[in-house]
C-alpha cells in the first residue's frame, strides 16, 4: 500500500488506485444509504399514513450521531481505518438483509435502521481520515473535494434510482 501511495504523489489523484477504490465505495454506499432511506420513508408512509411513523424513522437515523458521534472519532483514531471500513461495510450488508427480513414489522424496521445508522456512524469518519493516509498533501483539497461533490450526487442518486422500482 505504501508502494501505491508513494506513486501517487508523483501521479495525478484519479490514477491513486487506493484513493479511487475509497472513492468509488464512498459513491456506492452513499447511494445505498439514502435510497434506502428514501425507500424507508416512501414504505412507511403508504403503510401507516401517520407523521408520527416518519418521525420515528428520522429518530432512529439521527440518534446513532448523537449517541456514538464523538465515540466513533475516538474509536478511529485509535484502531486500523480499513478494518472499521471492512466491518462496518459488512454489517451494514448484513443489516439490508434485516430490513427485508423485517417486512412490515415496523419495530424492527426502526430496530434495523437503528443498528444500519450505528454502523455507519463508524464508517464515516474512517473513511475521511483513510483520505489524508492515501492522498499526498498536495492533492488533499482536491481529493476532498471530490468526496464533498460525490456526497451530494450520492444524495440524488439515492432518491432518483429508487423511483422506478417504487
Amino acid at each position: 500500500m505504501m508502494q501505491d501511495v508513494q506513486a501517487a504523489r508523483e501521479q495525478g489523484l484519479l490514477t491513486n488506485r487506493p484513493f479511487v477504490r475509497l472513492w468509488v465505495a464512498q459513491a456506492l454506499t452513499q447511494t445505498a444509504q439514502n435510497g434506502i432511506f428514501f425507500v424507508l420513508m416512501v414504505m412507511i408512509a403508504e403503510a401507516t399514513g401517520s407523521t408520527t411513523h416518519l418521525s420515528l424513522l428520522v429518530f432512529s437515523t439521527i440518534l446513532p450521531s448523537v449517541v456514538f458521534g464523538l465515540a466513533a472519532g475516538v474509536v478511529v483514531d485509535r484502531h486500523s481505518k480499513k478494518t472499521i471500513l471492512v466491518v462496518a461495510n459488512l454489517l451494514r450488508a448484513a443489516l439490508v438483509l434485516g430490513y427485508l427480513g423485517a417486512g412490515d414489522t415496523l419495530a424492527l424496521v426502526y430496530l434495523v435502521n437503528l443498528l444500519f445508522s450505528s454502523a455507519s456512524q463508524f464508517f464515516a469518519p474512517a473513511e475521511l481520515a483513510t483520505i489524508a493516509l492515501l492522498v499526498p498533501k498536495n492533492q488533499l483539497m482536491k481529493a476532498n473535494g471530490l468526496f464533498n461533490m460525490t456526497f451530494i450526487a450520492a444524495q440524488f442518486a439515492g432518491l432518483v434510482f429508487p423511483v422506478p422500482v417504487l
